[in-house]
């Protein structure tokens, strides 16, 4: 999180009094110091069913590489090392949370079709500014997972953040499926990533 940010009770990360005001769990809180965040009691399997998921794989072409490859076992998981994710605030506020998830996800994978990037291969994605993040000249950057991770520093961001070297395997994430949703649900949580 950038030190001028605040996260609201939702754990979505901005300025002004939607993040920094009530409820707000982090960084230079207007109202106070930060509250501790309630969960609702809820459960993310409980709302993320295996017809739900299914609701949205099974649109996808039966030819489609996710269609082998993302999993609601992989997806919940995943959510292992976030345990916030869709249990703060209410009850209704944890299932819009997993909606805008799922919706996000949806259109960026085609309905859990699409791994990779399409044509993403001849992109390259590499800001050889970032010196944080810098580029392994041997990796391509370009979209992979549920949320299209791209961009070396976003790599690097997200696999420091899941403990995982991505800056110089980031094919992992379109290989193993459990890291896959770790990068998504970690960008979700961690708004913003650059894109």
């Amino acid at each position: 999180m950038t030190a001028n940010l605040c996260c609201s009770q939702f754990g979505f990360c901005g300025t002004g009094n939607a993040y920094c005001g009530p409820g707000c769990k982090e960084g230079p809180c207007t109202s106070g110091s930060p509250t501790t965040p309630s969960t609702n009691g809820g459960s993310v399997a409980n709302i993320v069913t295996q017809d739900f998921f299914n609701g949205i794989i099974n649109q996808a072409a039966a030819s489609c590489a996710g269609k082998n490859f993302y999993t609601r076992t992989a997806f919940l998981d995943a959510l292992n090392s976030f345990n916030q994710f869709g249990n703060l605030g209410s009850s209704d506020d944890s299932k819009r949370e997993i909606a805008a998830f799922f919706a996000h996800v949806t259109h960026e994978t085609g309905h859990f079709c699409y791994i990779e990037e399409v044509n993403g291969a001849s992109q390259d994605y590499c800001d050889k500014t970032n010196t944080q993040y810098p580029c392994n000249p041997n990796k391509k950057y370009f979209g992979r997972g549920p949320l299209q991770l791209t961009w070396n520093y976003n790599y690097g961001a997200a696999g420091t953040s899941i403990k995982i070297d991505l800056l110089n395997s980031p094919e992992t994430v379109a290989t193993d499926v459990a890291v896959s949703f770790k990068t998504a649900v970690e960008r979700e949580n961690s708004r913003p990533i650059t894109s």
